[in-house]
């Protein structure tokens, strides 16, 4: 039996030993760019899950 506890410890972002947010924190902040309208959610190859369902079955089910 595995036991899970939990950690004690707050869940701060990295700090220097300053106690400063370390400089890679947000390094990469607006260097991507969703344009509005775009789902990110949409399939990007809506066929994808008829493939997916062929592959799925075996050869004995067709």
């Amino acid at each position: 039996m595995v036991e899970q506890g939990r950690s004690d410890e707050s869940k701060t972002p990295a700090q220097t030993k300053d106690g400063k947010a370390h400089p890679i924190l947000g390094a990469l902040r607006g260097t991507v760019f969703i344009p509005p309208g775009v789902d990110l959610t949409e399939p990007a190859d809506p066929e994808w899950a008829d493939i997916a369902e062929r592959k799925a079955i075996s050869p004995a089910q067709r």
